[in-house]
């Protein structure tokens, strides 16, 4: 596991960061000198999707914060450098040491980060990629004799990647909710409800796998599945829908204060109504706007945390 990276990380990002209101040692000391009150400082921390490229998060991220900053800074607090992690783990550890108090994920993964004990709490939906919710579909081969989950029992699924929801944590969960044995393909030996998934890395791979006959079937959302071309979509057949989850989460520390918590959804809930603020959203994941979480919103959560326990979700 590597470490945490913690920027800025470059000589060369130092101008963009200045922009982006780091307060260098000297302006500190300044201030300590004329006895001002200093100001809370939060931070967003994310894990990258691009491990060897942090400019590339930075960039992503840059108007996001810039936005955000300027906001946050009529209201009298501060907010730090972005805090990247390499993976879930590294993200809970900086939640768990006070060094990130909010995060942009999924459910999924929030309820990873809280696997041990109660690290962060949703506070709001982000409509995300254009959907507020979605929901995994399963798919087979339109020849194929498997009509339900049930009959997926000793057969290959081609699952996109652990990072997934709806194409990997999703399947899972159902498909032991069904009470059968999902396993990576190659761990040990499969029992008569055993299910072998293997991992084809993209949406698209999923599908020509299953067309192909390299897994006999698939799971992806509903995006993936209206998003395949017209001709092989004509060869699969979806056999099972799940319920609805919410696409993505801004959640907080908890133990964070309520006033700076409210100030930042004050921020982020009227964002999208400016247009340097919706711009911001595109490029930070591709985000339309943020939503309060209804009370539907937090029944969804619960029993979604609830079925990822019982599935034994995360081993």
């Amino acid at each position: 596991m590597g470490t945490a990276l913690i920027l800025p990380v470059r000589r060369r990002l130092l101008i963009l960061l200045a922009g982006m209101g780091v307060v260098w040692p000297t302006l500190a000391s300044a201030i300590n000198e004329a006895n001002l009150p200093e100001r809370p400082t939060l931070h967003l921390g994310v894990v990258s999707e691009r491990a060897n490229q942090p400019d590339y998060v930075l960039t992503q991220y840059a108007p996001f914060l810039e936005y955000l900053r300027s906001e946050l800074d009529l209201q009298g607090i501060a907010l730090g450098e972005l805090r990247i992690a390499g993976d879930l783990a590294q993200l809970a550890q900086l939640i768990r040491t006070r060094k990130v108090d909010f995060i942009l994920e999924s459910m999924m993964s929030n309820f990873r980060i809280n696997a041990d004990r109660a690290l962060v709490e949703p506070s709001l939906a982000a409509w995300r990629k254009g959907r507020r919710e979605t929901r995994t579909v399963f798919f087979v081969r339109q020849s194929s004799r498997i009509q339900h989950l049930r009959d997926l029992a000793g057969k290959t699924l081609a699952l996109e990647s652990p990072r997934s929801t709806t194409a990997y944590a999703l399947p899972k969960i159902v498909l032991r909710q069904q009470g059968m044995d999902v396993q990576l393909m190659g761990n040990g030996k499969g029992g008569p409800k055993s299910v072998r998934y293997v991992l084809a890395v993209t949406e698209s791979n999923q599908a020509y796998w299953v067309d192909r006959g390299q897994a006999e079937a698939g799971a992806f959302n509903t995006e993936d599945w209206e998003g395949l071309p017209t001709a092989l979509r004509q060869e699969l057949r979806i056999i099972h829908t799940t319920a609805p989850i919410l696409r993505w989460l801004l959640s907080s520390r908890i133990g964070l204060p309520a006033a700076h918590n409210e100030a930042v959804q004050r921020v982020l809930l009227n964002m999208h109504d400016n247009p340097a603020g919706l711009q911001a959203l595109q490029q930070a994941g591709r985000i339309r706007r943020f939503d309060p979480l209804s009370a539907d919103d937090k029944t969804s959560i619960k029993d979604w945390r609830l079925a990822a326990a019982r599935a034994r979700f995360g081993e």
